[in-house]
C-alpha cells in the first residue's frame, strides 16, 4: 500500500470515529431532552413520547432536505462539519433556549386562560419547537459525510453500513453515559454541555480532514446508471419505500410500549 493509500485509510478511520462521537452525543441530547421536557409537560412518559416523536421526525425531514443539499455542494464534508458546530452550538445554549420558551409559554398561558386541552397542546408546542431543529441538523449529518466516503456505486453498501454501525454503537454508548452517570453525577446543563463538546469536537477534527482537497468524481462514477426499461419497475421504489416506512412506524410502536 502507498502513503497516499495508508494516508487515505487513516482519514476514513477518523472519520469513523467522528460519526461514533457524534452518535455519543445524539443520544445524550436525547436522553437529557427527555428529562428537561418532564418539566415544560409534566409527565416523564408524555415527554418521552414528545422527544422520540420530534427526535425521528426532525431527523427525516433533515435527511431528506440535507441530503439533497450534500449532492449539491462541491465539499460534502464542510457540510457535515456545519452540521456538527451547528448542532454543539445549540447544545451549549439548550437551556437558556429551554428556560425562555417554558417563560413564554407561561405568561401567554396565563395571560390568554387556556382550556386544560389548550394547556397541553401549548406544552407540547413549546415543548417540540425547542428541539425539533438540533434534530433536524442531526438528520443531515448521514447524507454528508456519506457523500463524502461514497466515491462508487459498489462503495454505498459497505462505508453506509459502517457508518450506521458505528454511529449506533455510539448511541448506545451515550445513552448509557447519560442514563446512568452524567445526570446523576453531574446534573442536567453540565451534561448537555458534554454532548455540545462532543459534537463541537466531531466537527472540528472533520474541518481539520476537510482542509484537504476532495477528489472529484470521474465521470462514469458520477452518472447514474441508467433506469430498466420495465413497465411495472416504476412502481417497485414506491412499495419498496412503503414497505420501509410500516418497518419504521412498527418499530417505533415498539419502543414506546
Amino acid at each position: 500500500m502507498s502513503p497516499s493509500e495508508r494516508s487515505g485509510q487513516w482519514r476514513i478511520g477518523i472519520l469513523y470515529l467522528c460519526y461514533l462521537v457524534s452518535g455519543v452525543a445524539g443520544l445524550i441530547y436525547e436522553v437529557l431532552w427527555s428529562k428537561y421536557l418532564a418539566l415544560c409537560v409534566g409527565s416523564t412518559g408524555m415527554a418521552q413520547v414528545i422527544v422520540l416523536a420530534t427526535f425521528m421526525g426532525g431527523m427525516a425531514l433533515g435527511s431528506h432536505l440535507l441530503g439533497r443539499a450534500a449532492d449539491r455542494v462541491v465539499q460534502p464534508l464542510k457540510l457535515y462539519v456545519y452540521l456538527e458546530l451547528a448542532i454543539g452550538a445549540y447544545g451549549l445554549l439548550f437551556e437558556p433556549v429551554f428556560l425562555w420558551a417554558r417563560g413564554v409559554f407561561i405568561a401567554v398561558a396565563t395571560a390568554s386562560g387556556l382550556s386544560a386541552g389548550g394547556l397541553t397542546g401549548g406544552k407540547i408546542a413549546t415543548a417540540v419547537l425547542t428541539i425539533l431543529l438540533p434534530s433536524f441538523l442531526m438528520g443531515g449529518t448521514l447524507p454528508a459525510i456519506g457523500r463524502h466516503l461514497v466515491r462508487r456505486m459498489a462503495d454505498v453498501g459497505p462505508h453506509i453500513a459502517r457508518l450506521y454501525f458505528t454511529n449506533s454503537l455510539g448511541a448506545v454508548a451515550g445513552c448509557l453515559l447519560a442514563g446512568f452517570f452524567l445526570i446523576r453525577c453531574y446534573g442536567l446543563q453540565f451534561s448537555m454541555v458534554t454532548g455540545a463538546a462532543l459534537s463541537i469536537l466531531a466537527g472540528l477534527t472533520a474541518l481539520a480532514l476537510s482542509r484537504a482537497p476532495e477528489a472529484p468524481l470521474a465521470a462514469a462514477e458520477a452518472e447514474a446508471p441508467a433506469a430498466p426499461a420495465c413497465r411495472d419497475a416504476v412502481w417497485a421504489p414506491w412499495i419498496v419505500l412503503a414497505a420501509v416506512s410500516l418497518s419504521g412506524a412498527v418499530s417505533m410502536m415498539y419502543e414506546v410500549a
